[in-house]
């Protein structure tokens, strides 16, 4: 528990005072300031808040698969407009377009549960546009088979070390290398939790400072 207090208090401090120093700035030199430079701490303040009612909406999930009362319930539905969803979902709260998705096939009817997939998708996505270059673009592909689906998402980003491959997962577990950027260590673990639900499987591969593939089987 304590644990999970000391990361939830730094995941949240480093928006907060974003968002603090931005109103105290504009609210000292707003006359002053061309309205380029206040355009710019607005949207530094826009982006704070997105960033920090996706943690809310993280940490909700985490607490509600934790707690084990979630259920899965199968539907039939389109796997291609959950993961435009997500994309789109995801895109408009951090203003990045750069997402490539490609389909391969024709038929992408599945029989899944909905919410639980959402998770899955939303949360690979965040995590690749948090550890990437802004201006290099994150490729999501579907494939819908006889036997199964998969969803791939590989970004360029930092990569993840050797070492801390084993450790990926583990509650509250972060990168070596992330410890500039904010973040939970909450998201890979809802991703695993969910698909154990759902009967699915996640395979990592990636190279430090070359980039990441989060393959999704189910």
């Amino acid at each position: 528990r304590s644990r999970c207090v000391a990361v939830a208090s730094h995941a949240f401090r480093t928006p907060l005072t974003t968002i603090q120093s931005s109103v105290q700035l504009l609210e000292t030199y707003f006359e002053r300031w061309p309205e380029q430079k206040r355009k710019d701490h607005l949207a530094r303040i826009r982006e704070s808040v997105s960033g920090l009612a996706h943690l809310i909406q993280r940490m909700l999930a985490f607490e509600e698969i934790q707690s084990g009362k979630i259920q899965p319930v199968p539907v039939k539905m389109d796997l291609v407009d959950l993961c435009l969803q997500a994309t789109h979902d995801l895109t408009r709260e951090l203003a990045r377009p750069l997402v490539r998705f490609e389909k391969h096939g024709q038929d992408f009817t599945v029989f899944q549960d909905k919410d639980l997939l959402y998770q899955v998708v939303i949360n690979l996505l965040s995590n690749a546009f948090k550890y990437s270059p802004p201006d290099k673009p994150v490729l999501l592909e579907v494939w819908v088979e006889k036997h199964g689906a998969r969803i791939e998402v590989r970004d360029e980003g930092i990569g993840i070390p050797a070492a801390d491959l084993p450790h990926l997962g583990e509650a509250f577990f972060r990168g070596s290398n992330t410890g500039h950027l904010p973040g939970s260590g909450l998201g890979l673990l809802i991703v695993i939790q969910a698909l154990h639900l759902i009967g699915g499987q996640l395979q990592i591969e990636s190279v430090e400072h070359q980039g990441t593939l989060m393959r999704v089987t189910f």
